[in-house]
């Protein structure tokens, strides 16, 4: 992991906690699903769900832009349960 990552990791652990001091920190790969419309996660979650099952999870997709900002934007995971 180059320093800069690292420096990202640490920065990024120190922020969630200091806003959700119960919860913890984790990297949710992407997977597209065919049809999924960008920017509509809500209603790509909820069809996912309602196809398939699992469950709808809020959240937030945090990155650090080039000029060492980190930005946060709200979402929705879709997590697959065991049946």
């Amino acid at each position: 992991m180059s320093k800069r990552s690292q420096d990202f990791v640490d920065i990024l652990n120190r922020f969630c906690l200091d806003i959700f001091p119960y919860e913890s920190l984790a990297e949710v790969p992407v997977l597209p699903e065919p049809g999924a419309m960008t920017g509509f996660c809500v209603q790509n979650v909820a069809s996912k769900t309602f196809r398939d099952g699992g469950e709808a999870l809020a959240g937030w997709d945090i990155t650090w832009e080039e000029d060492g900002l980190l930005e946060g934007l709200f979402t929705y995971f879709y997590l697959r349960t065991q049946n």
